[in-house]
């Protein structure tokens, strides 16, 4: 008996939020996996907007995290991290996926987009993750990033 995973947790480059379509540095889309994975939660937000904010707003050492939840009920939520560290050289951001329904399809979507990145840090699923957890619970926020003395707000959306 296989246990359906309600969790899911990712750490990946943030260009891999998106594809290329051509030379410029702004011809990009959002990464059609991770679009699917949204779509199915009913999240929506724009993956390059994302993008564009973390490399060309964001200093180092700076980053929030930000909560977005389903728009009906709220039974599909999606955090993300976009702190970016001082030590990191290729950009990598976490998020958090939280769903009361569709875990399988959501499973899939984040299964390709995870096996399609460039930079695969971390994957994980199940039914309850602490990395979840932590991501999005509203107590945890305002925290102090040791590292530099950063205070990391959670921006919900």
């Amino acid at each position: 008996m296989s246990i359906n995973p309600k969790d899911f947790y990712i750490a990946v480059s943030i260009s891999d939020l998106v594809m290329w379509k051509g030379d410029e540095d702004v011809d990009c889309v959002g990464n059609p996996f991770f679009i699917q994975a949204l779509n199915i939660l009913e999240i929506h937000l724009d993956p390059v907007q994302f993008y564009f904010q973390y490399v060309e707003e964001l200093a180092i050492g700076t980053g929030d995290v930000y909560l977005y939840k389903q728009d009906l009920n709220g039974e599909s939520i999606f955090a993300i991290n976009l702190f970016k560290d001082v030590y990191d050289q290729l950009d990598i951001i976490s998020f958090g996926i939280r769903t009361k329904k569709n875990a399988l399809d959501v499973r899939v979507a984040l299964r390709a987009f995870f096996d399609s990145a460039t930079y695969q840090v971390q994957y994980e699923e199940g039914n309850r993750l602490v990395s979840v957890s932590s991501l999005m619970d509203e107590s945890k926020y305002p925290r102090k990033i040791d590292q530099n003395s950063y205070v990391q707000n959670l921006v919900k959306i």
